[in-house]
């Protein structure tokens, strides 16, 4: 080897070397700078997603937020309530923790949010049995010759150890009924496009109520921002849900929760128009671990699903909530 090449080698290992230490430069300075800021939520909460809401507090991508949620009901009821009526105010039920305005977020971009951790914060949660409200409800294009249900309060008992929740139900043969806890966010969302106030139990492309049960800790999630600064809220805790709310409530408690934040600009945003794949709309995405989720609600979800859908064919959660067609080649990557 000439002294020339050994001297061009040379310089590459050093540039090489210099590149690797700005790489760890940079990636330490990020580290240093992320914060974690806790929020205790007072006062009135908010019960719809909307641009116009004032934000609690600013984080910076790479913050994490440690705060807590109130229960669906709006902390109205007690252990020892036996009825959902008159307590249950529907006008205000899934108060919402937040907004939470991200700096840097703007329209265009993507907000992404990895829950770090989400936990019961008390011993007990509610379901019911709520007159005239959920899928078994009569409503404006199906209606039933049956009576209401009756108004029923469940209290479900939580013991952390067992990880399980226990109704006593007396009047059955069998005494009573256990189920895991598993919890999740019922709504968790940014503030809606096109300047409308939408009420927190209404999903959209916004995501919001979407009672999705897999919106669990350890997963990331990806928002379409609509808004400057995102205008991220949470709610809605689930102690535990089957695959819906057949009526209208799952297990609902209060959380203790953990978000960790970041930003994708719109020139590399997952969640960018869909127009060439003939989608009219954003959409949010759900993450999982490998999997990534398209989570369609601006129009019918089967319309979506041909072009959107979880990046593994094989996954459970492929087969249970995509379709079986692919995205073309050059769309594969996000």
């Amino acid at each position: 080897m000439t002294r020339a090449k050994r001297y061009l080698n040379r310089q590459r290992a050093g540039m090489g070397e210099l590149r690797a230490a700005m790489i760890v430069s940079i990636v330490l300075t990020l580290v240093s700078r992320a914060e974690v800021i806790k929020y205790e939520p007072k006062g009135e909460p908010y019960f719809t997603y909307c641009h116009s809401h004032k934000p609690v507090l600013r984080a910076k991508p790479g913050d994490t937020i440690i705060t807590r949620t109130l229960d669906a009901s709006n902390e109205a009821f007690v252990p020892n309530d036996a009825k959902v009526f008159p307590k249950l105010n529907l006008t205000k039920v899934n108060p919402q923790t937040g907004p939470f305005y991200i700096e840097g977020a703007e329209p265009g971009d993507t907000l992404v949010v990895r829950i770090d951790k989400i936990a019961p914060n008390k011993d007990w949660g509610w379901s019911g049995s709520i007159p005239n409200f959920g899928a078994l409800a009569p409503e404006y294009k199906t209606a039933m010759i049956t009576d209401p249900l009756p108004d029923v309060l469940y209290i479900w008992r939580m013991d952390p150890a067992k990880k399980m929740l226990t109704l006593k139900t007396p009047k059955s043969k069998v005494g009573a009924l256990s189920v895991p806890v598993r919890p999740f966010l019922g709504t968790i969302g940014v503030a809606p496009p096109a300047k409308e106030c939408i009420i927190a139990l209404t999903p959209g492309a916004h995501g919001a109520n979407m009672d999705f049960n897999e919106v669990v800790e350890g997963v990331t999630m990806s928002f379409p921002v609509f808004e400057p600064g995102a205008l991220l809220m949470v709610g809605d805790g689930h102690a535990a849900q089957g695959d819906g709310e057949l009526a209208g409530a799952a297990i609902e408690t209060s959380m203790d929760v953990h978000l960790t934040v970041n930003l994708i600009t719109s020139s590399r945003s997952p969640t960018r128009n869909f127009s060439e794949l003939g989608i009219s709309c954003m959409i949010p995405l759900t993450e999982f671990g490998s999997i990534v989720l398209a989570t369609r609600y601006c129009g019918a979800f089967t319309t979506a699903c041909p072009h959107v859908r979880s990046r593994l064919e094989r996954s459970r959660l492929s087969r249970r909530y995509a379709a079986r067609k692919i995205l073309p080649r050059h769309h594969r990557r996000m």
